[in-house]
């Protein structure tokens, strides 16, 4: 026997094995209710219609049920992606170039009931070594040793930080695929001040892998100046896949305006979540970041004047 021709058998037959034993939940458009009064109306008149063209009463509710139940999905098809076109809009907002700023950000976090607090500032005024610096851990400030080796470690994450790409729910060319595949719900907050878009999945299994259970993304939008003010996400209980158990999982993100014209900046980050990975309870932790002192400043690199001679550093005054 070939072996390429052995392998690609092999591989062929795990997909279909695997594919055999999904369960993976209905598209949202897809999902239709026949018990709602304007389905069962337009039903009903369809079924009239054809009764008078000569089918059976049996054969005319089937076809008229098939029909309506078809252009009820393409309506909420098409509909859907025109819904969110606010939302669309309020996330290609955050691709605008903020400049440079520095801000304060202060991390408390819980863990069965011990809390760890950690202040740290951002600057981007200052040289990339220095870009961040730990103000205090619980209370008490580090000594150099401890700032260097805190500098060190910031810097190599928040680099990292950068060359990933942005998360699925904050991309706004995935927004009218989740409205489409996703149960899609809107709502009026806040006496119609602001809409809040909900977006839910259902449970998914794929053997080997694992199973994620129900999960759902809301976002918030102030209606007359069309910004993000808040986006929470939340899984169900007992997602399990490649061997790590989130027992739960939420986040919500709290956004402030700082300039209007630019989009909104975070004002404070909270999660709540408790992982089992690989047999090891890491138990309920609690975590809340507030971003605090957002002031603008001159990026580091637009402090230097070149000239005809010797670089100077210019001092910055804020405006």
């Amino acid at each position: 026997m070939n072996r390429s021709f052995s392998l690609r058998a092999i591989f062929f037959l795990l997909v279909w094995l695997g594919l055999a034993g999904c369960s993976i939940p209905t598209p949202g458009y897809r999902k239709v209710d026949p018990t709602t009064p304007a389905f069962r109306e337009a039903t009903a008149r369809l079924s009239e219609l054809l009764r008078a063209k000569g089918l059976t009463g049996d054969e005319a509710d089937r076809r008229a049920l098939e029909e309506i139940t078809r252009q009820t999905v393409a309506f909420q098809k098409e509909g859907r992606g025109r819904q969110v076109r606010p939302l669309v809009r309020a996330l290609e907002a955050f691709e605008a170039e903020l400049g440079c700023w520095a801000y304060t950000v202060t991390t408390r976090v819980r863990t069965d009931g011990k809390l760890a607090t950690t202040v740290e500032t951002f600057d981007a005024s200052k040289p990339e070594s220095e870009i961040w610096t730990l103000v205090s851990r619980d209370g008490k400030p580090p000594d150099e040793s401890g700032q260097s080796e805190y500098r060190d470690k910031k810097l190599r994450r928040w680099k990292k930080s950068l060359t990933r790409s942005k998360p699925r729910h904050m991309d706004p060319e995935r927004m009218e695929h989740e409205a489409i595949f996703a149960d899609f719900k809107m709502s009026g907050e806040n006496a119609g001040q602001a809409t809040r878009y909900s977006f839910s999945r259902g449970r998914t299994s794929i053997p080997v892998l694992g199973t994620v259970t129900s999960s759902r993304v809301t976002y918030l939008l102030d209606n007359a100046s069309g910004q993000l003010v808040n986006v929470t996400t939340m899984t169900g209980p007992d997602s399990m896949l490649f061997g790590i158990k989130a027992v739960h999982y939420d986040t919500t993100v709290d956004y402030v305006s700082i300039e209007p014209e630019l989009p909104p900046f975070i004002a404070k980050t909270s999660a709540r979540y408790h992982f089992i990975a690989f047999g090891k309870d890491h138990g309920d932790v609690e975590r809340e970041t507030v971003y605090s002192d957002y002031r603008r400043v001159k990026c580091y690199e637009q402090r230097f004047n070149v000239r005809v001679g010797t670089p100077e550093v210019q001092d910055y005054l804020p405006d």
